[in-house]
């Protein structure tokens, strides 16, 4: 019998393996023996190095089975045996229950989710957790194998055809986005730090030029000394407000404070605040949260109410809203069914725009299930849904994103046939924007259910617009806006309330604020001087100075205020008034319009980068960038030409610039003065 031929023989006759107890099924093949053998011998760090060393693997390959045989031996010898099991540890009842459990749990996993290969969604999702990943992660995934496949052409072109690269070289990682990786956020204090650095510089610059060129600086106050201004600016994103300051201030004027439920023919839901406010309880499922939860929340506000209107907010990717809900935290992506067990974590689901986005749809179609003989309308995306054939000409197709607005889209409809109207909210801005609506239609009377727990409340809104005035009422979301809201940045240090009382102190700028709340197209020069003088105000209040710039030189220089206590830049206060004039204007501005028409955001404020919208700040660069003050040179000679940026510009050198003579260059440009 031949090698080959009896090598087959001893493979057929399984003699590939080996079976070192009486377990069934418990053969192993011989190259894995001869591991278990190399495992008995091996130290703490194990066999490192051998397969660099030819000498030494052999050495292992032959002296280490005799030396597993002699341990082996010697142990027989001290007596030292074991009562060897015949049953696998996998055989045990315990490890089979556990198995049974998790093969029932995969299966119902795979039932609840249903045949993905019937699905046309394109969303990746987990089968085990139902998570969506995230659309990053997804691209990433989906360009594996193109990526892969690149990487093997270069790696056979480098290393065996060309030979530019040895094969030991190493290949560069491709830090791929997987499912388990996290985004990171910039970390807060980096960034702080970042502008400490950057405002000790700029001051030490300042302080040197005011003693070598005795200059005003003037125009240093022009400037922003960081790339953001600090006046309205946290860490590169807009400076929040606590904008309840403004209900403090609006609910002394009601005439009847109710403390109980008004009598009302509609009520409007803020169906976002309810389902925030609604948490699961003992609800498993969507399904059983939408029956068991939801539902009867509202059965119980149909009653004494002939119309019931639920309103759910629209989550867009192009929003200039997206830096707000930013700052809210981040969750897991997670398909919604009515199969779906609902997550521990709710306010972290809540979290996630597609989340909400697919469960109000999904509350949206149950509540419609819901028997009663009286109207419920609600919102679908742009579409109107209604248990009652209705008139949806002034309802639908809606392009209001923010419950907010369209809450007032849905309050003038129904006040064709209604008069009283109660709105659930837990937002400020629904306040507002009602005030500003009541003042528009007397003949209606509306309240709102306000805050939740101790907080909650009601408030008389056509209390609060005849106490305001027709005028003040009808351009308080403007004010509301400039002051600070979701999309536009607060003023540091200044709290709705101080706002307010400066509003009552100088009421030249309501006819302002009164223009800007229609949508308008410009922001003349008048308006802007007379928002100047407004903010100059609010930082001091017994303060001369008509122009921000003048009044942040005034505060910074006399006072001692701190750089980020003292009112923005002009440009930057421009772009201040675009954003408000955006958010007050053209948005809360078309309120009883179902498809309003509004303009880009580029030209009000706003900027387009890496696929959402962020502040445009100014125009300006940093001061010590643009201050001509501020100017340094690097001549290695004196500067007596016009290359040398201080003499180009007739000043003098200073400590700031490299040149190695002073006195000469100095010398050199009052001399030019003299003869210019």
């Amino acid at each position: 019998m031949n090698g080959d031929s009896g090598c087959l023989y001893e493979f057929m006759n399984a003699h590939f393996v080996l079976q070192k107890t009486k377990r069934p099924f418990s053969k192993l093949a011989l190259d894995q023996a001869h591991e278990q053998n190399n495992a008995i011998i091996k130290g703490e760090g194990g066999a490192v190095g051998l397969t660099e060393n030819p000498s030494a693997l052999r050495r292992w390959l032959i002296g280490g089975p005799e030396i597993a045989r002699v341990i082996a031996e010697f142990e027989s010898s001290l007596g030292r045996t074991w009562a060897e099991s015949e049953t696998h540890h996998e055989q045990r009842p315990g490890f089979q229950e556990d198995f049974k459990n998790g093969v029932s749990e995969l299966v119902r996993v795979i039932q609840e989710a249903g045949n993905p290969f019937q699905e046309r969604s394109t969303e990746f999702v987990t089968l085990h957790s139902n998570n969506i990943v995230d659309t990053a992660v997804h691209k990433s995934l989906q360009s594996l194998h193109e990526l892969g496949c690149k990487q093997y052409q270069e790696f056979v072109s480098e290393r065996l055809i060309t030979q530019t690269k040895k094969m030991s070289d190493p290949i560069t990682r491709n830090n791929m986005l997987m499912i388990s990786g996290a985004k990171r956020k910039r970390k807060s204090t980096s960034y702080r730090l970042s502008n400490l650095k950057s405002d000790c510089r700029l001051f030490s610059w300042l302080y040197i030029a005011c003693q070598m060129r005795r200059g005003g600086l003037d125009n240093f106050f022009t400037y922003e000394n960081q790339r953001t201004p600090p006046s309205l600016s946290c860490d590169g994103m807009l400076r929040t407000t606590t904008k309840s300051d403004l209900l403090q201030c609006l609910e002394p004027l009601q005439i009847e404070h109710v403390e109980t439920a008004p009598d009302v023919d509609v009520l409007l839901l803020d169906g976002a605040a309810v389902v925030n406010m609604l948490r699961p309880g003992p609800a498993r499922t969507f399904g059983t949260y939408a029956t068991d939860v939801f539902a009867p929340y509202i059965v119980r506000s149909l009653q004494g109410v002939k119309r019931l209107d639920i309103v759910w907010d629209v989550y867009r990717p192009d929003s200039v809203k997206s830096m707000a809900r930013e700052n809210r935290g981040v969750g897991k992506r997670k398909r919604v069914t009515a199969a779906t067990v609902i997550p521990s974590n709710w306010a972290g689901f809540l979290r996630v725009d597609g989340n909400k986005t697919q469960l109000f749809s999904f509350l949206a179609q149950s509540v419609l299930a819901i028997p009663t003989d009286k109207l419920i309308v609600t919102t679908q995306g742009p579409i109107i849904l209604a248990n009652q054939p209705i008139d949806q000409t002034d309802l639908a197709p809606c392009s209001h994103e923010e419950a907010d607005t369209r809450l007032m889209v849905h309050l003038v409809d129904g006040a064709k046939d209604h008069k009283r109207f109660l709105i659930r909210t837990v937002d400020t801005d629904v306040v507002v924007l009602a005030v500003s609506l009541a003042s528009r239609h007397p003949d209606i009377e509306i309240w709102v259910a306000m805050g939740t727990g101790k907080a909650f409340r009601y408030i008389t809104v056509h209390d609060l617009a005849c106490g305001l005035g027709a005028e003040k009422a009808g351009c308080l979301p403007m004010f509301h806006a400039f002051t600070g809201c979701d999309t536009v940045s607060a003023f540091t240090g200044i709290s709705k309330k101080t706002a307010w009382e400066i509003w009552r102190a100088f009421p030249e700028v309501t006819n302002t604020f009164q223009r800007l709340t229609c949508p308008t197209f410009e922001l003349t020069d008048s308006d802007r001087a007379l928002l100047e003088r407004f903010v100059t105000l609010l930082y001091d209040k017994m303060s001369n100075c008509q122009d921000v710039n003048t009044a942040r030189q005034h505060l910074f220089t006399k006072t001692g205020r701190q750089i980020e206590n003292i009112p923005p830049s002009s440009e930057a206060l421009y772009q201040h008034c675009l954003r408000a004039v955006y958010q007050g204007g053209h948005i809360w501005g078309q309120t009883e319009i179902p498809d309003p028409v509004l303009p880009n955001p580029c030209e009000w404020g706003w900027q387009f980068v890496d696929d959402r919208w962020v502040p445009f700040w100014t125009v300006h660069s940093e001061a010590s960038v643009t201050c001509r003050e501020l100017l340094k040179c690097g001549c290695k000679k004196p500067c007596k030409t016009k290359r040398c940026r201080c003499f180009k510009s007739d000043l003098s050198c200073t400590a700031l610039c490299t040149c190695t003579c002073l006195e000469n260059c100095a010398k050199a440009t009052t001399t030019s003065s003299s003869s210019a």
